[in-house]
C-alpha cells in the first residue's frame, strides 16, 4: 500500500519551480515553461525499504496575487521546498 506525502514547492515567481518540479520528476528541462497560474501538481512514486511513497508536490504560483492559495493549503504537509534566486 502506498503512503501518500504532500509536499510543497513555494517561492517568488521566476525562480524555477516548475522547471525543478520537471527536472526531478520528468528528468528533462523546457527552455519555453511558462508561468504558473495558481497552482500545478507533480507526483512520483519512490520505492524505500520495501515501501511504496507517493510524493505529490504542490507546485505553486509566486505572483503576489497567488499568495492566499498557499495559506489554504499547505495544511497536511510533511515537507516544503523554498526556492528563490
Amino acid at each position: 500500500m502506498k503512503k501518500t506525502v504532500k509536499i510543497i514547492v513555494s517561492g517568488d515567481g521566476g525562480v524555477g519551480k516548475t522547471s525543478f518540479l520537471n527536472r526531478l520528476i520528468h528528468i528533462n528541462f523546457d527552455n519555453n515553461s511558462k508561468l504558473t497560474k495558481g497552482v500545478n501538481f507533480f507526483s512520483k512514486i519512490l520505492k524505500i525499504n520495501g515501501h511504496e511513497y507517493n510524493l505529490v508536490m504542490w507546485d505553486f504560483a509566486g505572483q503576489t496575487h497567488f499568495k492566499e492559495l498557499l495559506t489554504n493549503f499547505v495544511d497536511g504537509s510533511f515537507a516544503a521546498f523554498i526556492l528563490f534566486d
